[in-house]
């Protein structure tokens, strides 16, 4: 880009100004907040979701408002959600207009894959039974899925819990991945 700003964005990640570390994304409760158009904060806590980090600031945006983006929240001003912001946030359902975006989820109980890595599973969701074989080095399970076959016969468990979806990554590049119903049970 020839632009000044551009020139000036390249100059400030050279001298390590705005180097983003990527975290997993968690929910957060702030007050300041800072913006490329200037300052977004909010006068009372409110909810906000980090999806990276710097030195001094949370990277990430408001789960409601006008959807700014890479917004960066001073670590100083921005906590972790106490135990009850979690049940009270947990399974609240964010809607635009009158229709609905997604579900928030603050409360999630224990990751199983790690546990069950060297492992084969059986889990049994509320209209599907998936077969995974034990994981490699690198995470990869082979995947089967009773009475309807997958397109896909390999996958990388993202998250796995009792009472929560399940969430895979196919590793075929597609960029796309599995989310199911409710887990049931993990055998």
């Amino acid at each position: 880009m020839k632009t000044k700003r551009g020139i000036l964005s390249l100059t400030n990640l050279e001298k390590g100004r705005f180097v983003m570390q990527k975290i997993q994304p968690r929910y957060m409760m702030a007050t300041e907040a800072q913006h490329l158009t200037g300052d977004i904060s909010s006068n009372t806590p409110d909810l906000c979701v980090v999806h990276g980090e710097e030195s001094d600031n949370w990277i990430g945006n408001w789960v409601t408002g006008f959807g700014f983006m890479n917004v960066k929240f001073p670590k100083a001003t921005t906590r972790e959600l106490t135990q009850e912001e979690k049940e009270k946030y947990h399974n609240n359902w964010i809607a635009v207009g009158s229709q609905f975006r997604y579900q928030l989820k603050t409360n999630m109980p224990e990751n199983l894959e790690p546990k069950l890595r060297d492992k084969t599973i059986v889990v049994i969701t509320r209209n599907s039974t998936y077969r995974f074989g034990p994981a490699d080095e690198n995470g990869e399970r082979t995947i089967s899925r009773d009475g309807k076959p997958l397109k896909h016969t390999s996958c990388k468990i993202e998250y796995l819990a009792v009472g929560e979806e399940l969430l895979a990554e196919w590793l075929d590049g597609s960029g796309l991945g599995l989310r199911t119903t409710t887990v049931q049970s993990v055998v």
